[in-house]
């Protein structure tokens, strides 16, 4: 029996759950298990997160956000994000392998949510919305699911139906050409209520 230094903590539950908050920070991971994983693989991933990332930046920027309408979901994942803001990635893809996103705040578990939802019709999820349920374990604060669910919403809503269609085109490409996977699940609500 020996004591982890505090450093390693995050590591440990890393290993443990793959998708958690731990002291503030949110970590979610994402999986490919393609055996060659390819520059175009990497590509289409790495434009599909930081649209997103980019996206969180601006809503953070301006309370009531108002993207060019001429700007796309594909431009956005060109965009550039300041390093001091941008998610935090730590990529280790040997084919197969993982990339895990931190943030401060809800958004990478927001972003892991979204790659299921790149199945759903964008006119649905962002006039409905989405329901998150997240698994609680420990000592867990209960408003974690609540900032979740609030910020895959307010991003669907922020993107409008064309970008997320765009955004859920380059999510079904990263799931299918690059055999990328999160932890989340789609479950779809009966007719009337709210997508989860």
């Amino acid at each position: 029996v020996f004591a982890l230094a505090r450093s390693l903590h995050e590591e440990v539950y890393r290993h443990a759950y793959g998708n958690f908050v731990f002291r503030g920070h949110f970590v979610s991971e994402f999986r490919t298990s393609k055996q060659k994983f390819t520059a175009e693989d990497m590509s289409v991933v790495s434009t599909w997160l930081n649209g997103f990332d980019y996206l969180r930046h601006e809503m953070g920027q301006h309370a009531n956000l108002s993207l060019p309408e001429q700007m796309g979901f594909y431009q956005m994942g060109l965009e550039p994000v300041p390093d001091d803001n941008a998610a935090e990635l730590q990529i280790n893809i040997q084919s197969p392998g993982e990339i895990f996103v931190r943030t401060i705040g809800p958004f990478a578990l927001a972003l892991m949510a979204m790659l299921p939802l790149a199945a759903c019709n964008p006119t649905e999820v962002v006039n409905n919305g989405v329901t998150v349920n997240l698994k609680k374990v420990g000592g867990a604060t209960s408003d974690v699911q609540g900032q979740v669910e609030e910020c895959v919403n307010a991003m669907a809503r922020a993107l409008g139906e064309c970008r997320l269609q765009e955004a859920n085109r380059l999510g079904t490409r990263a799931k299918s050409d690059a055999a990328m996977t999160t932890g989340a699940t789609l479950k779809v609500a009966p007719k009337g209520s709210k997508e989860e």
